[in-house]
């Protein structure tokens, strides 16, 4: 999705799933109760455009990419294809250790194993899992030449990818709840975004969603998959951008706040600011830990960090302030003000004196930006400011302290707010309801 929090979801709430120790028993002595069950799910769809009739999507595997030799297997008997004419080139038997090579002399993928050496300018292979090194994909792999190595892209059913999805963005601890929650969000985003990088669908990172592969870590995640199997989130007849993050600190915030790449250009009354927390009690998401969180910074390191990108580049930092705040708390703009040397000056000869210069005295520019709190917050580091509800102070001299909640964007699902919520005794559909207001919940028409 873009800069997400989604590259840093998994590591928050696997931390929270083991450290905090989050329980409904927990929950309630915090004040926490079960939520009435009163959402239900439409039983006629909207009619919408799916990704591919045959229900299929296309995963670019980039975390892989990019290397000119991988070790294949298939854990069945299959086979390779000429994925550009469909032609079956020929049989592989189960377990047979293979090489995918690319030839860059002639910018073909070879494949060689013991009697097997095909050569195609893109290759696919299917036969049970796919394993290449220690991972294993469902269904179907393809393989090209693309820049200096070896572009992957899975072609598989949308439950299976999700199935793989669901263990890289939720721990296993988390509620099942939390879990299906999670599933139906993931299931209509993927839908919604599908064609997003062109040559297919969506990667396997987290600027898309967390894609394992072949996942049996988690049995809540993929009991969550098969108990919402083709369940989407949709708003009148259309699906919802189901955008979701980590930890939003107690509040999300409207999507005309956030900067996401994938974002539409209108405004969606459900990507909405939603208080997290219940009638009385802390927030759903208060077992994170980094729910609250502090970060110093010395004017050096602030000088090292925001002058290494020209969007934030003020040379000697004179001054740093928050300019603007969305309803939500979370910063919109910062001012920075700050001293850059001025550009080489020529020197003069000194009169009289042969060979004799005078330097010219040295200047400097006075410099004045106003940024975002997402270009600040790329800046210093999204590990460092993890969200940008924040608020910046200088407790002494020559040190700037922020002290912010949350981990990630903010914008709707709050992945930790519904594990929660869950722990609380809510359904999915209750969860779904709460963090995507005025939503409602139907399968694909196409299924």
């Amino acid at each position: 999705m873009k800069f997400t929090s989604r590259a840093l979801v998994y590591s928050a709430v696997a931390l929270v799933a083991g450290a905090a120790g989050v329980t409904l028993a927990t929950l309630r002595r915090h004040g926490i109760r079960p939520l009435p069950r009163t959402v239900s799910v439409n039983s006629a769809a909207p009619k919408a455009r799916v990704p591919r009739k045959d229900g299929k999507i296309q995963i670019g595997l980039t975390s892989l990419d990019g290397a000119a030799v991988y070790p294949l297997k298939l854990t069945s008997k299959g086979a390779l294809y000429d994925s550009m004419t469909g032609e079956r080139l020929r049989g592989v038997p189960a377990g047979l250790p293979l090489k995918v090579i690319a030839d860059f002399a002639t910018g073909k993928v070879l494949v060689k194993g013991k009697g097997i050496q095909v050569e195609r300018p893109s290759i696919a292979v299917s036969g049970g899992l796919v394993q290449i090194g220690r991972r294993r994909y469902p269904a179907r792999v393809t393989f090209h030449v693309a820049g200096t190595g070896l572009q992957l892209v899975n072609e598989l059913d949308i439950e299976q990818y999700l199935e793989g999805v669901l263990p890289g963005e939720l721990p296993a601890g988390f509620g099942l709840e939390a879990q299906k929650a999670l599933a139906v969000a993931a299931r209509t985003y993927a839908l919604v975004q599908s064609g997003k990088h062109g040559e297919y669908d969506l990667c396997d990172r987290t600027c898309c969603q967390m894609y394992l592969g072949y996942h049996r870590g988690s049995q809540r995640g993929l009991a969550a998959v098969r108990a919402t199997r083709y369940q989407c989130l949709w708003s009148g007849p259309d699906l919802v951008y189901a955008f979701y993050s980590a930890d939003c600190g107690g509040e999300s915030t409207s999507i005309d706040e956030v900067p996401l790449r994938d974002k539409p250009a209108t405004t969606l009354a459900y990507l909405c600011p939603v208080v997290d927390a219940p009638k009385s009690g802390p927030d759903y998401c208060s077992p994170s830990p980094y729910h609250q969180w502090t970060r110093r910074f010395t004017t050096e390191e602030l000088e090292h960090r925001l002058n290494a990108r020209p969007q934030t580049e003020v040379g000697r930092l004179l001054e740093m302030k928050v300019k603007d705040v969305d309803p939500s708390g979370r910063v919109r703009t910062v001012l920075l003000r700050g001293e850059l040397p001025a550009p080489p000056q020529l020197v003069t000869q000194t009169a009289g004196v042969a060979g004799a210069f005078t330097p010219a005295a040295p200047t400097s520019t006075r410099v004045e930006k106003t940024v975002t709190g997402w270009e600040l917050r790329r800046s210093l580091g999204a590990l460092a400011l993890k969200s940008t509800k924040m608020t910046l102070d200088e407790p002494e001299p020559g040190v700037f302290r922020f002290v912010g909640s949350g981990f990630g964007h903010g914008l709707g699902l709050c992945q930790i707010g519904a594990n929660g919520m869950a722990r609380a005794g809510a359904s999915y559909q209750e969860i779904l309801a709460h963090y995507y207001p005025g939503t409602r919940l139907a399968r694909l028409g196409a299924h």
